[in-house]
């Protein structure tokens, strides 16, 4: 029988792969010259492959619930969020300030590598 029920590494990679999806709706580029300031949001740019990554983790955590493998792809994930937004906070031009997209995709490329963490402490 398939149980619904979550532990806490599960449920930190579950919250990290939604602060991911939800980080590439969100404004990734806020123009600063503008008074209304101008937003490009995450999924137009690069941002869509932090929900690959998040959904791919996502769906490894579906199939290998508490084994070590999943652990290790969270942690994996959650670097390729990191990277992604890091390489997206590098190109940021001096016109251009980050949005609050591009902040959140850190925070949950953070969580995500922090579930896996967890995971990889507990499924020895």
């Amino acid at each position: 029988m398939v149980s619904l029920e979550l532990d806490r590494p599960d449920a930190v990679v579950f919250a990290g792969v939604v602060l991911a999806v939800l980080s590439s709706f969100l404004a990734w580029r806020v123009a600063a010259d503008t008074p209304g300031g101008a937003a490009a949001v995450g999924y137009e740019g690069v941002g869509f492959l932090t929900v690959v990554a998040a959904l791919a983790v996502f769906a490894t955590a579906a199939v290998l619930r508490h084994e070590r493998t999943s652990a290790l792809v969270a942690v994996a994930g959650g670097a390729v969020v990191v990277g992604v937004a890091g390489v997206e906070y590098v190109r940021l031009g001096a016109a251009v300030r980050p949005g609050i997209g591009l902040s959140l995709a850190v925070v949950a490329g953070l969580v995500l590598a922090a579930g896996g963490v967890l995971g990889v402490r507990r499924y020895d």
